[in-house]
């Protein structure tokens, strides 16, 4: 077995390897070369450190290719990186179940959303983005806090509370979706919306400012997130 590579050497021991696994193979289209994906899911993770990257680069080797957690070993690839790639890979479980796991390891987390958001962004189908929209739902609960202040700040300004978006995201740079018509999904500022909605906005306006900034469609998204909410929620009265 191969000693672990240097930490600083595994992100690019990671891209080869998820290169050469991925070389035959294709997106939904047929026609993009599938290692695109692992390559935009790492990139959104620049910031990050070399161990998420890497998991990032090889999040599908081992359901998609001929890769094993025992392959990996013998490249050098940290016993870290393996252990979050193997929660990655997609079991037969209840995809809840699967989500949750994933919720509760640092490393898959980060990389498991990441690589929603880049489905999201690939054409994806109504079911599937009801799929994503149940990931996001799970995945954020009690780690993604970036943005929460903007919820405070909406309080401050004495704003009433469903109007975030619509004076928070000019006010701190963000996009004016208003002319793009993306804000069509969402609550108006004169709308009453219900108690539970308004729940929703509050425990998720750091997902959904998050989502805004990487270019999700919140048109699309904004409606099944909600109601995976309002099931959840539902479900545990």
């Amino acid at each position: 077995m191969s000693e672990p590579i240097e930490i600083r050497e595994v992100r690019t021991k990671a891209a080869l390897i998820a290169i050469e696994a991925h070389k035959h193979q294709f997106r939904r289209d047929g026609v993009t070369p599938y290692i695109r994906h692992p390559e935009a899911v790492a990139g959104r993770l620049l910031n990050e450190s070399d161990l998420v990257i890497a998991t990032a680069w090889l999040h599908d080797v081992l359901e998609d290719t001929q890769e094993t957690p025992k392959s990996l070993r013998a490249a050098g690839i940290p016993e870290t990186v393996i252990d979050a790639v193997r929660l990655l890979t997609k079991t037969d479980d209840d995809y809840p179940m699967y989500l949750y796991r994933i919720q509760a390891h640092p490393i898959a987390r980060v990389v498991k959303y990441a690589d929603v958001m880049c489905n999201l962004l690939d054409d994806p189908t109504e079911d599937q983005i009801k799929k994503y929209a149940q990931a996001i739902q799970i995945l954020s609960q009690g780690a993604f806090e970036p943005y929460r202040f903007l919820w405070e700040k909406a309080d401050t300004d004495s704003l009433p509370r469903h109007r975030f978006l619509s004076s928070i995201l000019l006010k701190n740079g963000g996009p004016d979706l208003w002319k793009t018509g993306e804000f069509d999904a969402l609550p108006k500022p004169q709308t009453q919306i219900s108690e539970i909605e308004h729940e929703f906005l509050r425990v998720h306006i750091n997902t959904i400012y998050g989502l805004l900034l990487a270019g999700v469609p919140i048109l699309r998204i904004y409606r099944p997130l909600f109601d995976q909410f309002r099931s959840l929620a539902l479900s545990s009265n």
